[in-house]
C-alpha cells in the first residue's frame, strides 16, 4: 500500500466516523415506547449521572484520537503509536459508560468505520508501509520505488 491510498483510506475512516455521530446527532431514532422506557429505566453510570466528569475524562481522548489521526496523515512513528494507545484504552472507557442504543444506520456506520480504522493500524505497522513512518527528529529513509 501506498502512502497517498493509506492517506485516503485514513479520510475515509474519518468520514465514516463523522457520518456515525451525524446519525446519532440527528436524531431520527424510531425506537418503541417500550424499549425507550426500558433505556430510560436502566441504573445511571458515573459518565451519564456526572456529565463534567465524563467530559474531563473524554476530552483528554478525542484531543489524543484527533492528534495521532493527524500523526497518521504525516506517516509520524509518534502517531502510529498515539492512536494504537488510544485505540486500547477506548474501549476501556466503554465498560463505565453502560449500555446504548442505537438505530441500525448508526451501528453500520459505526462497524464500517471501526474496521476501516483497525485495519488501518494494522497496516500502518506492516511492511512496505512500515518503512514510511519515521522516528521524530530523525531524517526519513523510504526505500526507492515506494
Amino acid at each position: 500500500m501506498t502512502p497517498a491510498q493509506f492517506r485516503s483510506l485514513l479520510v475515509v475512516c474519518m468520514v465514516l466516523t463523522v457520518a456515525t455521530v451525524a446519525a446519532s446527532a440527528s436524531g431520527s431514532e424510531s425506537f418503541s415506547q417500550e424499549l425507550e422506557d426500558a433505556y430510560a429505566n436502566l441504573p445511571k453510570t458515573w459518565i451519564n449521572e456526572y456529565p463534567w466528569t465524563g467530559i474531563v475524562v473524554l476530552s483528554p481522548l478525542l484531543f489524543a484520537k484527533i492528534a495521532g489521526i493527524v500523526g497518521l496523515f504525516q506517516l509520524k512513528s509518534w502517531g502510529r503509536t498515539l492512536s494504537l494507545y488510544v485505540t486500547i484504552v477506548g474501549p476501556l472507557i466503554f465498560l463505565f459508560s453502560g449500555p446504548s442504543l442505537c438505530t441500525p444506520l448508526q451501528n453500520m456506520l459505526y462497524e464500517a468505520s471501526t474496521l476501516l480504522w483497525a485495519a488501518l493500524l494494522a497496516v500502518a505497522y506492516c511492511a512496505p508501509l512500515s518503512a514510511h513512518f519515521a522516528a521524530s527528529g530523525s531524517a526519513r529513509k523510504v526505500p526507492s520505488g515506494s
